[in-house]
Parts: structure tokens; C-alpha cells; sequence
């Protein structure tokens, strides 16, 4: 919500440099650090955004929501127990051959 303030008040103060540079009243250099704000602004607002769903991507992992049998995939899944019980006295295994 702050990040998107900040880019409406950017915005706004835009607009009321733009009017004064065509008046007259300011310099052009006034309205290129106004849209530099604005710029910086949109750029803030958008990496909080992408932090949002970084992190929401990060609680489903953390969870097992983005597991194959999670997303009900068309996929062979992977079964820990079963795997280990098939190498369990596999203690020494070529690793060219996987025997």
C-alpha cells in the first residue's frame, strides 16, 4: 500500500510539474526529475510486488504445495521410502553400470 501511495504521489506531482514547464514557471529539468521519481517509484512498487510472490512461492514449497501429487501432475512421483528400501544394501555400486 505504501509503494503504491508513493507511486500515485509521483504521479501527481508529475502532473503539476508538467503544467508549470508548459507555463513557464519551471525548468525542463524539474519535469526529468519528476518522471525520474515516478520511474524509481514504479520500479519500488513492482519489485514489492515481486517479492509478494517470491515469498508466496516460498510458503508453498516450504509446504509441499508445488509437489508433483500437490499440482496432480501427469508425472511418475517420486516414492522416498520405496526408493530407499530398493538401495538400502546397495553399499557399493558401480557407477557406470548403477549395479
Amino acid at each position: 500500500a505504501a509503494r503504491e501511495a508513493q507511486v500515485e504521489a509521483a504521479t501527481t506531482a508529475l502532473d503539476g510539474v508538467a503544467r508549470e514547464v508548459d507555463l513557464g514557471r519551471r525548468p525542463l529539468i524539474d519535469l526529468l526529475d519528476a518522471q525520474r521519481d515516478l520511474l524509481d517509484a514504479s520500479e519500488a512498487l513492482a519489485g514489492a510486488r515481486r517479492d509478494v510472490v517470491v515469498a508466496a512461492f516460498g510458503v508453498l514449497a516450504a509446504t509441499g504445495g508445488l509437489e508433483a501429487r500437490a499440482l496432480a501432475l501427469d508425472v511418475p512421483y517420486h516414492d522416498p521410502t520405496g526408493d530407499y528400501e530398493a538401495v538400502k544394501w546397495r553399499v557399493f555400486v558401480n557407477p557406470i553400470t548403477g549395479e
